[in-house]
């Protein structure tokens, strides 16, 4: 026996041996477990089209898949929308003034009027009439020393209240 444990049996001594003549040899040889580097692999194809093989893999079995899935940048046309709704009723919010757009940097005030209870002082100022003067829709508040010309420009032509009498 050999120090592989067949024996070969031949007529003559040495030269070759029909695989017919070994005895006591396996019915298989299963491969041991090893690898082959791509680069050495004869016959393989060039390409490797989906339809030449066909198997399916359970997504929990796919390894390295991302956990979220972000869209990528695009758009879509509005008609291509559905479910959106027939109006947009603007909901109640507030703006800066910081933030408004095209404001006019001043101010003025137009011509216009207030009710009497529109005017901030104006009735406790009325119940002092000798102290209140009002001209053109203007109050003035009178002091005891002022004297207030009352008249055309031309002071010679009119007359002067003395608040002092």
């Amino acid at each position: 026996m050999s120090a592989t444990g067949f024996v070969v049996t031949s007529g003559g001594g040495g030269g070759s041996v029909s695989w017919g003549d070994v005895s006591g040899k396996p019915s298989t040889f299963p491969p041991s477990t090893h690898t082959h580097a791509y680069a050495d692999i004869t016959g393989k194809p060039s390409t490797f089209p989906p339809e030449a093989h066909s198997h399916t893999v359970a997504y929990a079995d796919v390894t390295g898949k991302p956990s979220t899935f972000p869209p990528d940048t695009h758009t879509h046309a509005y008609a291509d929308i559905t479910g959106k709704p027939s109006t947009f009723p603007p909901a109640t919010h507030t703006h800066a003034y910081a933030d408004v757009t095209g404001k006019p940097s001043t101010f003025p005030p137009e011509a216009h009027g207030h009710a009497q209870n529109e005017i901030t002082g104006l009735v406790a100022a009325l119940a002092e009439p000798a102290r209140v003067f009002v001209h053109n829709g203007t109050a003035y508040e009178l002091s005891t020393t002022t004297d207030i010309y009352i008249g055309p420009t031309d002071p010679g032509s009119g007359f002067w209240i003395d608040t002092d009498a």
